[in-house]
C-alpha cells in the first residue's frame, strides 16, 4: 500500500516519469494485488493520461502472465477492459486467464464455448464469464428476495444450470445467469455463511475471541449496529440467551476500549468499524460535542456507565449546566431535571467543580405534573418520580388523572412505583382502569398500554366479574372485554380520522395475539369477538383473517351468516353524517361539559361530572351500534333487481275491494320517509308484502289489496 500511495503522489504532482519507475519497480518486484492499481489508475484518467494508463496496465498484464499467477492476470484484464473496453485481444486472453484460475472446474471450458459463439464485445463477455464463477458447489448464497441461506447442491452442466436448498425453498432449479441476478455468493468466513451452517465455529470464537466475532458482525452488517441487533444475530443460535447480558457486558467493554471501533452519537449507542484508530475518551468527547442538545444527555449516561471513563466529567458539566440554565430560563423543566440529575450522577462519579446556582426546587416546586408528563429517559424515570413524590406531597392525590395523560414510559414508572405498594395498587389502578373505560376515545395511549398490559399477562384481571363502566367499584378488566373494546375504538378513532392512533392499535394486533386470544376466549365470548371482527375496517387483514379462521376451527357453528342492512347508498351516506355529527359535534360537546365539571373541584359529590359522565358513556354506545351497522350495510344493487317477485328495493302498487290504490316502496331502515310511502323491509307492512307475486292478495292492517305493480325504485340524483 506505501509503494501505491508514493505512485499516485508523484502522478498528483504531475511527475510522470517518476510515477512510471515506481511503477515498472514495483511490477519487478511482483505484485501481489490488482486492486490498490485502480486508485493511480483514476488519477492518470483524471490528467488526460489515457495513453500512459495503457501503456501501463499492459505492461501489469504481462507481467501478471509471465508471473504464472492466473488470478492476478485475470484481475489485470479485468481492470484493462474498463480503460480498453475495445481491445479485441481481451476476449483470448481472459478466456485463458479464465480456465487457468478455475481449472478445477472442469465444466467450465464447454459453458465459454457456448458463450463465445455469441459473439459478445469484450466488455460483455468478461461480465458473462465472471457471473460463471459466482458459484460452484456446495458454495454458500443468500436470495436477495427473502427465500433466505442456502447451498449449491448440484451444478447441471449440460443445462448450464444449478440447484440450490434455500431456507424457504428446497431443491430450487435455477439457470446460472438468472441466479447471478438474484443469488449473493457468500465467503466461507461470512457471518451469515457461518451461522448458518457452522454456528459451533461461531460458539468457540463467542468464548474465546469475541472481539473478532463482533468485528465480523460490524463488518457483515456493514453500517452502524446497535446491541439489540448484536444480539438478534447472536442469539439463540451463537450465544444462549440466559449468557447474553453476561457475555455482552465483557464484549462491550472490549468494543468502547478498540481503536478501531467507532461508537455512535445516539443515546442508543451503535457500533462501526473505523478505518484509522482513535482512544475512546477522545472519541466520546467527539460525540459530545456533535451531538444536539438534546442528545448530550444520552452520550453522558452511556460515559457514566464506563467504570474506567474519568478526563471528560469536567468538560461535560460545565456544557450541561448551561444547558440546565437555558432550559430553566424557556420553561422546558422536565428537561432541566434531567440535565441537573445527570450532572449530580456526574458529581458522584468524580470531584468536579458543579454549578451550584441552580437548586432542585427551583425546577420542580408547583412543575411536578407537567414535569413527569414529559419524562424521556427510562434511566432517569424512577428517580424524577421519586424527587417529584418528595418535592410535592399532593403528587400522589393526582396518579388517576397523571396515568392517564402521560406517556408510555411515564405510565410503566408509575405501574412499577404502584407495584411495590399493594395498598397504593388497590387504592388507584382498578380506579385509573375504571376511567379509561369511561373515556377510551379521550385516552386512546391509556388504553392500550393498559392492553398491552393486560395482553402480556402483567396485569391481572380482577376476580369476580365485574361491569367495568360501573362507576361503583374499581375493577381490572378482562382480557376479553378489553379486547373489544380496543377493537370498538379503532373503529371510532378511524371514523375520526385519528390514524395515529389506529396505527398505535394496529400494532398491538399481531399473529401471536391472535393464538393467544383463541385460547382466553370461551364459546360464549366467541360468537360476540366473531361479529366484532366483522365489523371492524381498520384491522390488519392478516391479523383479522387468521383469528377469525382460529375462532371457526375451534368453534365449527361459529358465524354461519351474517345478518346485513340493506340500505341505498343515500341511505348509507345520511347514517354516516349522523355518525359524525355524533362524534365531532355532540361527543365533544360533551367532553367540554365534564372538563368544566371537573374544574368544579371536589370529584367525589359532582353531580354535573356524574351527568355529563352518563352521557359520555350514552354516547360511545350509541357510536359502537352505528360502527357496527355501517361494518354491516349492504348496498342495494338496483340493476340486478328482479322485478317479478316484491323485492327490497322495488316500488309496489296495491289497490283495494274499492278500487282505491296505495303504493309502498321497500328499502332501508335509513331511508324511511313516511311521507313519500317509503318504508324499511324491517316494518311489518314490509314483511308481509316481501315475496308477493302480481295479481296475489295479501292482508294488511289496513285491509285486503291486490298486487297491481311491481317495478324498480329510481334513486334521488
Amino acid at each position: 500500500m506505501e509503494k501505491i500511495k508514493k505512485i499516485v503522489d508523484a502522478l498528483k504532482s504531475g511527475n510522470w516519469e517518476e510515477g512510471q519507475n515506481l511503477w515498472m519497480d514495483l511490477l519487478a518486484q511482483g505484485i501481489e494485488k490488482v486492486e490498490p492499481l485502480k486508485d493511480a489508475m483514476q488519477e492518470l484518467s483524471r490528467r488526460g493520461q489515457h495513453k500512459l494508463a495503457l501503456e501501463l496496465l499492459n505492461l501489469t498484464v504481462s507481467s501478471c502472465a509471465e508471473a504464472n499467477k492466473p488470478s492476478l492476470w485475470l484481475d489485470s484484464l479485468r481492470l484493462l477492459s474498463q480503460y480498453n473496453p475495445a481491445d479485441k485481444k481481451l476476449v483470448k486472453q481472459y478466456t485463458q486467464a479464465f480456465l487457468e484460475t478455475y481449472h478445477d472446474r472442469t465444466y467450465l471450458k464447454d459453458w465459454v464455448n457456448k458463450i463465445q459463439s455469441k459473439n459478445y464485445s469484450p466488455t460483455k463477455y468478461i461480465e458473462t464469464l465472471d457471473k460463471l464463477i459466482l458459484f460452484k458447489k456446495n458454495s454458500v448464497v443468500k436470495h436477495k428476495s427473502g427465500w433466505g441461506i442456502g447451498k449449491v447442491r448440484e451444478i447441471d452442466n449440460e443445462k448450464m444450470e444449478m440447484i440450490v436448498d434455500l431456507e424457504n425453498h428446497k431443491n430450487h432449479r435455477i439457470e446460472i445467469f438468472a441466479a447471478s441476478d438474484c443469488l449473493i455468493p457468500l465467503e466461507d468466513d461470512n457471518f451469515e455463511a457461518l451461522r448458518a451452517y457452522n454456528p459451533e465455529f461461531l460458539k468457540e470464537e463467542a468464548h474465546e475471541k469475541p472481539l473478532e466475532l463482533l468485528y465480523r458482525v460490524l463488518k457483515f452488517h456493514n453500517e452502524p449496529v446497535s446491541s439489540k441487533e448484536i444480539k438478534e444475530y447472536l442469539c439463540p443460535k451463537v450465544i444462549e440467551e440466559k449468557e447474553w447480558s453476561k457475555w455482552w457486558t465483557h464484549a462491550r467493554k472490549l468494543l468502547l476500549n478498540d481503536p478501531y471501533v467507532e461508537t455512535g452519537e445516539s443515546s442508543h449507542a451503535k457500533y462501526s468499524l473505523r478505518k484509522e484508530p482513535m482512544a475512546w475518551e477522545d472519541e466520546i468527547k467527539s460525540t459530545f460535542d456533535k451531538a444536539e442538545a438534546m442528545e448530550k444527555p444520552l452520550v453522558v449516561l452511556e460515559y457514566l456507565k464506563h467504570a474506567d471513563a474519568k478526563q471528560n466529567y469536567q468538560h461535560f458539566c460545565s456544557v450541561l449546566s448551561q444547558q440546565c440554565k437555558e432550559y430553566l430560563s424557556k420553561g422546558k423543566l422536565s428537561y432541566a431535571l434531567e440535565v441537573y440529575l445527570i450532572i449530580q450522577e456526574c458529581n458522584k462519579k468524580a470531584s468536579i467543580k458543579v454549578d451550584q446556582s441552580i437548586s432542585l426546587s427551583q425546577i420542580v416546586k408547583g412543575n411536578a405534573i407537567p414535569i413527569f408528563n414529559n419524562v424521556r429517559i427510562p434511566a432517569l424515570a424512577p428517580q424524577t418520580l421519586e424527587i417529584l413524590l418528595e418535592e410535592e406531597p399532593t403528587f400522589e392525590h393526582h396518579l388517576s388523572q397523571i396515568f392517564k395523560k402521560t406517556s408510555d414510559l411515564g405510565r410503566d414508572t408509575l405501574y412499577k412505583y404502584l407495584n411495590k405498594n399493594a395498598e397504593l395498587m388497590e387504592k388507584y389502578l382498578g380506579k385509573v382502569c375504571r376511567e379509561i373505560f369511561y373515556d377510551p376515545l379521550g385516552y386512546p395511549d391509556a388504553l392500550i398500554w393498559l392492553a398491552k398490559q393486560i395482553f402480556a399477562s402483567k396485569i391481572q384481571a380482577s376476580s369476580q366479574t365485574k361491569d367495568p363502566s360501573d362507576s361503583t367499584v374499581s375493577t381490572i378488566p378482562s382480557f376479553f372485554d378489553v379486547l373489544q373494546l380496543l377493537i370498538s375504538t379503532g373503529g371510532t378513532l378511524k371514523a375520526l380520522r385519528q390514524v395515529e392512533s389506529v396505527k398505535k392499535i394496529n400494532k398491538i394486533f399481531s399473529i401471536n395475539l391472535a393464538k393467544k386470544i383463541v385460547e382466553n376466549v370461551d364459546n360464549v365470548q366467541a360468537p360476540q369477538l366473531l361479529k366484532s371482527l366483522e365489523e371492524a375496517n381498520f384491522l390488519p387483514y392478516t391479523f383479522k383473517q387468521t383469528l377469525q379462521q382460529n375462532l371457526r376451527d375451534k368453534y365449527k357453528d361459529l358465524g354461519k351468516q351474517i345478518q346485513y342492512i340493506y340500505t341505498t347508498k343515500a341511505g348509507l351516506n345520511k347514517y354516516q353524517r349522523e355518525l359524525e355529527d355524533l362524534m365531532l359535534n355532540k361527543y365533544e360537546q360533551n367532553r367540554k361539559a365534564i372538563g368544566e365539571a371537573l374544574s368544579f373541584g371536589d370529584i367525589s359529590e359532582n353531580a354535573e361530572l356524574d351527568a355529563a359522565r352518563e352521557i359520555q358513556w350514552q354516547l360511545t354506545n350509541k357510536a359502537k351500534e352505528m360502527q357496527n351497522n355501517i361494518a354491516r350495510a349492504m348496498v342495494i344493487d338496483f340493476n340486478t333487481l328482479d322485478t317479478n317477485i316484491i323485492n327490497i328495493g322495488t316500488q309496489v302498487t296495491l289497490q283495494d275491494e274499492q278500487g282505491k290504490k296505495i303504493q309502498y316502496t321497500i328499502l332501508g331502515p335509513w331511508d324511511v320517509k313516511l311521507d313519500k310511502g317509503i318504508i324499511s323491509y324491517m316494518s311489518e307492512i314490509a314483511k308481509k308484502l316481501l315475496g308477493g307475486k302480481l295479481q296475489e292478495s295479501v292482508d294488511l292492517p289496513a285491509g285486503k289489496f291486490q298486487i297491481v305493480s311491481i317495478d324498480k325504485y329510481k334513486e334521488e340524483a
